[in-house]
């Protein structure tokens, strides 16, 4: 004889309701840990690392075996990398509109024009991306990790970045502004090379004086 599950007025039946709930908390729970080239681990809520799609798709493959990812980054890089997500908690919210605008009330420093074009709210990723491009090469490396791990939100202000300091730069700066040298975010000095450059490119296009012109001057 067949037995069935007595329902009881006014209750329903909750546990695969509870098992749904129960399995989705100790995902919000979960941790991974990230992994540099130098070996320094890095430990943060899966739930904040997903904001990369390569995890994402990683863990929602298996959820048992990428506990721990090796990114091919060094370790300052990646500790960057992690100071974002754990900021973002799962959720992109940066936003940045192209082609990249002056406001009327921007002042003229990159500084100030980098922070309008992040936006209001958004104060933390324009400091965050701001320190980090001081250097040149730390800024490039932030880059490559942050595209090669499809992480959105991140390379957008990496690009955007290095647009705006084209875009926006002196015209006099713009063969010096993304030196690899620089280190602090002072620029460099004129490289020699380059005004020996510009000085043949002047003669170059200056008109060439015909014979007769120079039988003139004698």
């Amino acid at each position: 004889m067949e037995h069935k599950k007595k329902l009881v007025p006014g209750r329903m039946e909750t546990e695969g309701l509870d098992n749904e709930l129960n399995e989705t908390d100790e995902k919000a729970t979960m941790q991974i840990t990230l992994v540099s080239n130098e070996k320094h681990r890095f430990k943060l809520p899966i739930k904040h690392a997903t904001i990369s799609n390569v995890i994402k798709v990683a863990f929602e493959e298996d959820d048992t075996s990428h506990r721990e990812i090796t990114f091919d980054c060094p370790s300052k890089t990646l500790e960057r990398i992690v100071a974002y997500m754990k900021k973002c908690e799962g959720e992109e919210t940066i936003k940045i509109d192209s082609p990249l605008k002056i406001h009327e009330n921007s002042g003229k420093e990159l500084k100030e024009i980098w922070v309008k074009i992040c936006g209001p709210g958004h104060g933390w990723h324009a400091d965050f991306m701001w320190n980090i491009a001081k250097n040149r090469i730390e800024l490039a490396k932030l880059t490559k990790a942050a595209d090669q791990y499809e992480i959105k939100g991140l390379l957008l202000l990496c690009v955007s970045i290095y647009a705006t300091f084209l875009k926006f730069c002196p015209l006099d700066d713009i063969d010096r502004i993304l030196d690899p040298k620089i280190t602090d975010g002072n620029l460099l000095p004129h490289r020699e090379d380059l005004k020996d450059t510009d000085l043949r490119e002047e003669e170059y296009d200056q008109p060439k004086k015909s014979n007769d012109d120079e039988k003139r001057k004698v």
